[in-house]
């Protein structure tokens, strides 16, 4: 009988190692077959599709040739002697329009952003950006900010140049307002698709199996959540593919330059359209993660797919209904961060701030890292349940 010999490495030898990397693929494929493959799943998809070529067709919006008549002044800076022109081609309020002064008609409601119901002829260019940059102060006046949020807003007010230049904006603000959308379809989506993902194993009877598996809780856990993820990512990115593609097509993509304060004059954020939009893409990206992680543990901790479904939708509402008076900061700022509420294009006029003594972050910078940490804490809550539940489950 001659020696015996084993490969260098202890307990997590390459054979190990390799087995456990060959399991965990298997096993990841054949979760994400599953959700991808489910007639819900197929369903959701489907609908989330439609839904997101509706918005972005913004069907009874402007016409083509309307919005390349509001494209003519692209590109001039809003002083005096624009204003001036558009005085003699509009009525006193800016309500009435036709064809050969429609191109004034974004401009007009950016003047009527600033001063409200009033005769616009009565301002110049120096009384519209004076209004409007005392947003911090009256918040600060107001109580819904402290004096270190109001210095900090007033610093990122500096950053914001005036006069502003005039961009036709109607397609960034479509695009903006679907990726709102987006995060709504997301959470849906979820809901209905990922909430199978454990509690199917119970309804089913097949956990028992996995209690014979060489690399059982660990392995499957892992791959289970990495397919969910995985999925609602893939279904992230696709819908945004969509919206982009709708949206240049019918409208363009030219507004990309344009600042924010012309559709939102009173925010502070010194963003383009273009600028704004990658930040919500980014922190899409963030909520996609945190969507499917909560999902997926719910389906976990509940053990039944209608509950699932039912938490994540009273989470939606929860977060459109409730409402929080101005003295009420903390439950009002933390409102505020919900996914559904933060990725909607009216959070640019949101001034909370999160601080860390003299230092201060927006809710656009603390947002990525807020939903990372609670992903990871519901992660943990959920490896520790199902570990619980593989050794007393039955």
């Amino acid at each position: 009988m001659g020696w015996i010999r084993r490969k260098p490495g202890g307990f997590l030898s390459e054979g190990v190692w390799g087995g456990m990397k060959v399991n965990f693929k298997i096993i990841f494929l054949y979760e994400f077959k599953k959700i991808i493959k489910s007639k819900l799943t197929i369903a959701a998809v489907i609908l989330a599709v439609l839904i997101v070529i509706y918005t972005s067709l913004d069907i009874g919006g402007n016409s083509k040739g309307v919005v390349e008549s509001m494209k003519e002044i692209n590109g001039r800076v809003i002083d005096d002697t624009l204003l001036q022109e558009m005085y003699s081609s509009i009525d006193d309020y800016g309500s009435e329009w036709t064809t050969d002064n429609m191109k004034y008609k974004e401009l007009a409601s950016f003047e009527q952003g600033v001063v409200g119901h009033e005769l616009l002829s009565n301002y110049s260019a120096d009384d519209i950006y004076e209004m409007r940059s005392g947003t911090p102060h009256d918040a600060y006046d107001k109580g819904t900010i402290t004096k270190g949020e109001m210095k900090w807003w007033e610093s990122e007010e500096n950053i914001v140049k005036t006069p502003f230049t005039y961009f036709y904006h109607g397609d960034m603000f479509l695009l903006a307002s679907v990726i709102g959308y987006i995060c709504l379809l997301l959470l849906l989506v979820s809901s209905i698709s990922l909430s199978s993902v454990f509690s199917g194993e119970r309804k089913n009877r097949t956990d028992q199996i996995i209690l014979c598996t060489k690399n059982g809780k660990r392995v499957i856990f892992g791959a289970k959540i990495l397919s969910g993820v995985t999925f609602l990512i893939s279904l992230y990115i696709v819908l945004m593919i969509i919206a982009f593609m709708v949206v240049a097509i019918t409208k363009g993509l030219d507004g990309w330059k344009a600042c924010v304060q012309l559709s939102f004059p009173y925010a502070a954020y010194p963003y383009t359209f273009g600028e704004y939009i990658c930040i919500q893409l980014i922190i899409l990206l963030f909520v996609s993660v945190l969507f499917a992680v909560l999902a997926m543990v719910c389906s976990q901790l509940f053990g039944k797919t209608a509950a699932v479904t039912g938490f994540m939708m009273g989470l939606f509402f929860f977060s459109g209904i409730i409402t929080f008076p101005d003295s009420f900061r903390i439950p009002q700022h933390i409102l505020s961060l919900f996914p559904t509420e933060l990725t909607t294009i009216f959070s640019l006029y949101s001034f909370r701030l999160i601080g860390f003594g003299t230092h201060y972050l927006s809710d656009y910078q603390a947002a990525p890292i807020i939903y990372i940490a609670i992903s990871l804490l519901i992660l943990y809550i959920g490896y520790r349940s199902y570990q619980c539940y593989q050794i007393k489950g039955r």
